[in-house]
């Protein structure tokens, strides 16, 4: 149905729409087979990132492209590319940085940071991690709720900051600042065996 709007004469607006809501359709579907262990090709993936170009080739807003672009970013790492997701990241960052496009920013700031991280780069991906804790007190920024990509980005600069021998004053306080601010976190406990504290 989206194709057939896309590829049809009517106003700007609704093709448009169809183009960045055809390619969220998409991406939410492989999304929900990977996360039911269901396998999804990586001629799929391929296609999701098509349709994310071709949105933000076709929308005119910056937010819209944006969010197209940062679907596009995302598909990666639900295919374990992590590497692109660190290059896609940079590059998205390079390419966003009107306040129109503030709270996509933040997310890829997140991701690209995780990209780092998940190629063993702890370095690269610290001052991501940091960039994402210190926009965190911004409830407009991250709508998540609780916080979900903060969260992990304390754990991750945690863990960064304990696989590069860095300050464990630091990585301490990250720790409890998590455990404040979040006590109910399911990343405590990851932070936690990082420090040592937990052995399980």
């Amino acid at each position: 149905a989206y194709l057939e709007l896309m590829s049809s004469k009517v106003p700007r607006y609704y093709l448009e729409t169809a183009a960045l809501q055809g390619a969220g359709v998409l991406f939410e579907i492989y999304i929900n087979k990977r996360n039911a262990n269901q396998p999804v090709p990586a001629e799929a993936w391929e296609r999701v990132r098509q349709f994310c170009k071709d949105a933000e080739a076709i929308c005119s807003k910056p937010v819209d492209k944006a969010r197209a672009r940062l679907m596009y970013l995302e598909s990666f790492q639900w295919d374990d590319q992590w590497e692109k997701v660190a290059i896609e990241g940079q590059r998205f960052l390079t390419d966003f940085r009107d306040e129109q496009t503030t709270l996509e920013q933040a997310t890829a700031t997140f991701f690209t940071g995780r990209g780092f991280y998940w190629i063993g780069k702890y370095a690269e991906a610290m001052p991501y991690f940091e960039r994402c804790i210190e926009w965190s007190p911004d409830r407009e920024l991250w709508p998540e709720v609780p916080f979900y990509h903060v969260q992990r980005a304390y754990f991750h600069l945690i863990s960064c900051l304990i696989k590069t021998g860095g300050s464990r004053q630091r990585a301490e306080a990250l720790y409890q600042t998590l455990k404040t601010y979040f006590p109910r976190s399911e990343f405590i406990p990851y932070a936690e065996r990082e420090l040592g504290i937990r052995k399980d």
